[in-house]
């Protein structure tokens, strides 16, 4: 039998004991003392109910609607998770290529390979080829687009510490797509970079007038 279980079993009894010795002290007093000790336990098993019961009670249930009962065939995503959590970098890269490859207007497994080669190749440089390649490469919808080109804004301003690159880039997609859904995050990231290039230039002034001679 599992451990896990040997314990839960041990508890349950240990719990069915208190309850049964602690009615045998109170079963002789007086009504109040013994009501007092029932809203206690009915607490108690109201919390356990909640905390234990209910949440195992919807797991089962959502097994039982949604499980078709048939092993699940790793598609490339899971493969390229599975990669990553291993490690693997060069492999997940690998693996979210097939993926583009089989969906090729979804701009989520280009962002991730950007995404690996930044953060965890430690490779910036290469992240932004490999968006600005894709991102010539072929017809992109115009939100994936702005997607894509966001995420190189985003290395570009706090990987490389190009912000004038950062800033050219906003601009270009605020004029080339007016309708985009994600415009408007393109001018809050462009206002979020002048601002912080002005406190940057604050900080630098503040600094001077305070350096003794």
């Amino acid at each position: 039998m599992n451990s896990r279980v040997i314990f839960r079993a041990c508890l349950l009894g240990l719990a069915v004991l208190v309850v049964m010795g602690g009615w045998q002290a109170v079963r002789d007093e007086n009504d109040g003392l013994q009501l007092l000790f029932f809203l206690f336990v009915g607490t108690i098993c109201g919390v356990w109910v909640i905390k234990v019961v209910l949440p195992r009670l919807g797991d089962a249930l959502g097994t039982f609607v949604y499980s078709s009962g048939e092993e699940v065939e790793p598609d490339d995503r899971m493969k390229a998770a599975a990669k990553l959590a291993q490690g693997d970098f060069k492999g997940a890269i690998r693996e979210y290529e097939k993926w583009s490859e089989t969906d090729p207007g979804n701009p989520y497994p280009v962002a991730e390979i950007a995404r690996i080669h930044g953060h965890f190749l430690f490779d910036p440089k290469t992240a932004v080829e490999v968006l600005r390649r894709e991102l010539e490469g072929r017809a992109w919808p115009d939100d994936a687009a702005v997607f894509l080109s966001l995420r190189m804004v985003d290395i570009l301003a706090e990987e490389l510490h190009e912000p004038s690159k950062a800033r050219q880039i906003l601009h270009q997609l605020i004029t080339d797509y007016p309708n985009a859904r994600s415009r408007a995050t393109a001018q809050q990231r462009l206002r979020e970079l002048d601002q912080k290039q002005t406190q940057t230039a604050n900080a630098r002034r503040s600094g001077s007038r305070g350096e003794k001679p």
